[in-house]
């Protein structure tokens, strides 16, 4: 119970801060998360919504999503952002902690597909 508040409050802080810092142009230092590849895209874990830029837009993907809300696009595996192999609270805390500029790895592992 104490740690799934924890997580909560982490996810507070991690969407206020990412709130704050994109109206100065701050975001993960990988912006390059798509391929064009003909009619396929490559997304990387972390861009959430597919715009080739993992920003406060992902994390409000992911957050929703989390909280099952419905007509989301989003690329499945693109939500395991801690490399698992699963989709869960802990991927929406890493990505926040990447948003806020703590010192973590979101997972490389590319997806190939389309938005669903």
């Amino acid at each position: 119970m104490f740690f799934k508040k924890v997580l909560k409050f982490i996810i507070f802080l991690g969407l206020i801060a990412t709130l704050v810092m994109a109206p100065m142009g701050i975001s993960a230092e990988n912006n390059e998360a798509d391929i064009d590849m003909g009619n396929e895209l490559v997304f990387m874990p972390g861009d959430i919504n597919g715009d080739g830029k993992i920003n406060s837009g992902d994390l409000i993907t992911i957050a929703r999503v989390q909280a099952k809300w419905k007509n989301i696009k989003y690329a499945k595996s693109t939500l395991d952002t801690n490399g698992d192999g699963e989709f869960n609270l802990k991927d929406v805390v890493r990505l926040s902690q990447k948003l806020a500029g703590w010192n973590v790895e979101i997972s490389n592992v590319p997806f190939r597909g389309n938005l669903g």
